[in-house]
């Protein structure tokens, strides 16, 4: 028997997996011709009914090419049907221009620090004074005020703005918000201020949902009452229900840094646990008539009714899916394939939705999956422990290292870190999350008793915090992460490919596939050496695009220097968002952050002098034009390679042109949107070549 004759769907997975792929890289609207569809599926017909006619045994590949290029070109469609920005009716093919709206809230209002902020999804738009059927999902912000507050899922309203198109990354290596957004078919936001819209009606949303979301909030209340307050009832309520808005970025910190993040994202590992429970709970309804199937229609109502709760995440969804499938294949007592039943819970959520394998969880989730259920079992066979503790502390780490091994290759494309001691870290948090899930949920059914519930709170209490206290150890011992790692896309599918290949040298002694490692770790290598010597040569001038703030880096080799306001320098946050990701991609080992205010010189031998308002770094001069600038007239213009107007100075170009024979002018970030207009018409009418950072992004240019 051929051996992917036992994964059907894994085969009919991959192509449309492809096709999926394709489209939503293209991003195209390209639509595949009905006829091919047609074509495609007549011949297959004819091989299956009529296969000595018309294809002889030689030529049976032919029939596997026809069914991959069906689903291929399946997947594809689907994806571009799936596209709303492609429909007329959606926001996105109106003109832009501020305009009346309808819209209703489709997901729990989420608190930022100075907006609410909303996702709501458009029903009709007025367009010459007419109302107009018209769809799209957009973000809305929502000024803060008493009648904001009050904003709830299902919420319809009115109000007037004008959509703005997501902006793009405006510097190197920055964070693709745009194209994350796209992925959720999000391609508007806009502000709202207070004044301009109101409230026309309550509850226009799903009903169920409605009641989950309802229930989830009096959980909220149970726990607030039982005195939970603070890291506690963030951790328990990021656990438990999968709400994580009250987590402060400290606490996600000390998390990532050991390696625990999964526990605070709620997935396979907590529905997993929650099916236990559940299954052990209704052990009787197997005495009944029919127990097996009544058991397995109430297991799969209470999963997802859990899943409602949390949010109806990607990855509890796939989780849940993933569940339901193998709850169904036991109560038809037939052995189900783990790897059958993972792709057709894929299949089916991609079908659903294509887009959701662009979501970081969802690949996360199906990697370390099927990385758990390929190496867990062999590894732990590897050693018997006869002692229980010894057996199921092994287990853990097991499984810990499987999964690790399935997703490191994403985490460093995405995060660019590794945690060293994660196996500690999941030796700690993997049980106890188990009995903070369950503490959880016993104080929840026994609130109407309190002193019970009060009891159970006290324990659950104690456990988050011990929980947070050991992440907290592990996340400061020393090299307890790996930082600043930085891989692409074809990078980690290499790694990808060496893994693969080890894995089935190792489980099946196939001498080939250890070639196959080998010739991908030399690619790799190669890829890396050409990569560290375009680092070691490169040299570079940025001017960086953060909202009202100077930002210029210097780069040498694998040295640099940033030279930027205090604003910008004194804000971890921020430099993490717009500049550290550059760094890791461009190799840079050797950091250092001055003020724009201070004198540099000459240093370890990098050709960087700064005095004032003027810089030199290599053959360039650059003169910053700002409040402070002064500069005597002189007869004899001063040659500049780069003029940066930054800070809102009261200067003229034509002034700037009379001092300087300037080569290119710069406006960066520092300065107010009205300002930057006033000297970008001026330059247009001395014809003046001029570079907006607000308009076009951050200014890079090789020395």
């Amino acid at each position: 028997m051929n051996f992917w004759h036992q994964f059907p769907f894994v085969r009919i997975i991959t192509p449309f997996i492809f096709g999926i792929i394709s489209a939503v890289s293209l991003g195209q609207e390209i639509h595949v011709p009905l006829f091919v569809f047609g074509v495609l599926f007549i011949i297959i017909l004819l091989i299956v009914f009529i296969p000595n006619i018309f294809f002889s045994f030689k030529y049976r590949w032919v029939f596997g090419l026809v069914v991959f290029a069906l689903l291929y070109l399946s997947g594809f469609e689907l994806t571009v049907q799936k596209s709303p920005k492609f429909k007329q009716s959606h926001v996105f093919q109106l003109p832009v221009e501020k305009r009346n709206y309808i819209l209703d809230v489709i997901e729990p209002v989420s608190k930022k620090q100075n907006s609410y902020k909303v996702i709501v999804d458009i029903k009709s738009a007025e367009t010459d004074n007419k109302w107009e059927y018209s769809r799209g999902t957009v973000i809305l912000y929502f000024q803060k005020d008493s009648l904001s507050k009050e904003i709830r899922y299902g919420d319809r309203i009115v109000l007037n703005a004008n959509f703005i198109e997501t902006k793009p990354p405006q510097n190197p290596s920055e964070f693709n918000y745009k194209r994350y957004l796209a992925n959720k078919c999000i391609y508007h936001q806009a502000y709202i201020k207070s004044g301009t819209w109101k409230i026309l009606s309550k509850e226009n949303c799903n009903k169920l949902l409605t009641f989950a979301l309802s229930i989830r909030n009096n959980f909220f209340e149970i726990l607030e009452r039982n005195n939970i307050r603070g890291n506690e009832f963030a951790v328990v309520s990021a656990i438990l229900l999968g709400y994580d808005d009250k987590l402060d970025k400290e606490l996600v910190k000390e998390y990532s840094g050991a390696g625990a993040m999964h526990i605070l994202c709620v997935s396979g590992l907590h529905v997993g646990i929650i099916y236990l429970l559940l299954n052990s709970m209704l052990f009787f309804i197997k005495k009944f008539i029919y127990g097996n199937n009544i058991k397995a229609v109430v297991l799969i109502l209470l999963i997802w009714f859990y899943a409602m709760l949390t949010g109806l995440s990607p990855s509890v969804l796939r989780a849940s899916t993933m569940i339901s499938f193998i709850i169904i294949g036991k109560s038809l007592n037939r052995q189900t394939n783990i790897y059958n039943s993972l792709a057709a819970s894929a299949f089916l959520l991609l079908i659903i939705n294509p887009f959701i394998i662009t979501n970081v969880g969802f690949q996360l989730s199906y990697a370390a999956v099927i990385a758990i259920v390929m190496l867990q079992q062999p590894m732990y066979k590897l050693w018997i422990i006869n002692n229980w503790l010894g057996d199921k502390m092994w287990a853990i780490t097991t499984v810990s290292i499987a999964a690790q091994i399935g997703t490191f290759p994403i985490a460093l494309l995405y995060f660019h870190q590794f945690p060293n001691y994660f196996i500690i870290t999941n030796l700690i948090v993997i049980p106890l999350s188990g009995f903070i899930i369950y503490a959880g949920f016993l104080v929840l059914i026994f609130s109407p008793l309190h002193f019970i519930s009060l009891v159970f709170s006290k324990i659950l209490v104690g456990m988050v915090w011990f929980l947070n206290q050991s992440v907290k150890i592990i996340e400061n011992l020393p090299f307890s992460t790996v930082k600043g790692i930085s891989i692409s896309f074809t990078e980690m599918l290499i790694i990808y490919f060496i893994l693969i290949s080890l894995i089935v040298f190792f489980l099946q002694k196939r001498k080939l596939f250890l070639f196959y490692a080998l010739a991908c770790i030399a690619v790799l290598l190669s890829i890396v050496s050409v990569k560290k010597y375009s680092h070691i040569n490169q040299r570079k001038f940025i001017v960086y695009n953060v909202n009202k703030s100077s930002v210029y880096d210097f780069i040498n080799g694998r040295k640099n220097y940033l030279l930027a306001d205090s604003l910008f320098i004194d804000n971890e946050n921020k430099f993490l968002f717009f500049v550290q990701n550059n760094w890791w991609d461009m190799g840079l080992k050797h950091n250092v952050k001055f003020n724009l205010g201070d004198t540099l010189f000459y240093q370890d031998e990098f050709p960087l002098y700064k005095r004032g308002n003027f810089i030199s770094f290599f053959d360039k001069r650059i003169v910053i034009v700002d409040k402070k600038f002064y500069c005597c007239p002189n007869t004899k213009k001063f040659e500049v390679d780069y003029l940066i107007i930054a800070n809102n100075p009261e200067v003229k170009i034509s002034d700037l042109v009379k001092l300087f024979n300037i080569k290119q002018i710069i406006i960066d970030s520092s300065n107010s949107y009205w300002k930057v207009n006033k000297w970008k018409e001026e330059a247009n009418e001395l014809n003046i070549n001029i570079y907006s950072i607000f308009d076009s992004g951050a200014y890079v240019v090789d020395i």
